[in-house]
């Protein structure tokens, strides 16, 4: 078995947008993709599997601010629930302050990831 070492190393000019975009928004993609969560969502306990799944989905939209419009079938591409699935988790995240959802022309959405201030926290 051999072992295979992988290098990533992130071109300069990349470095400094990824910091920038790290400092100002706590929901970002990096260059290569790979996208962040704020660690605090794994303390709400409020979130269902199926909350959490679709907060993630939507996350996944974001680059440069905390407003993404993907579709709902954009959704269920990344989640393989239903569409009436998704619509009860993104009311369940709206009320629980995860995101903001504002009505576009042609039925779409733009949802906008937040931070609630009354996380349920619990020490299990």
């Amino acid at each position: 078995m051999s072992n295979t070492t992988f290098s990533f190393e992130q071109p300069r000019e990349l470095e400094d947008v990824s910091l920038r975009q790290s400092k100002n928004n706590l929901w970002f993609i990096d260059p290569y993709g790979y996208f962040s969560l704020p660690r605090v969502i794994r303390y709400d306990r409020r979130l269902s599997n199926s909350e959490f799944r679709v907060l993630v989905a939507i996350a996944s939209y974001v680059f440069q601010n905390n407003s993404v419009f993907p579709s709902r079938e954009a959704i269920q591409d990344c989640t393989g629930m239903s569409p009436t699935n998704i619509s009860r988790a993104t009311r369940s995240l709206k009320k629980y302050g995860w995101i903001l959802k504002t009505k576009r022309a042609y039925n779409s959405v733009v949802y906008e990831l937040k931070i609630p201030q009354d996380i349920q926290i619990s020490k299990s």
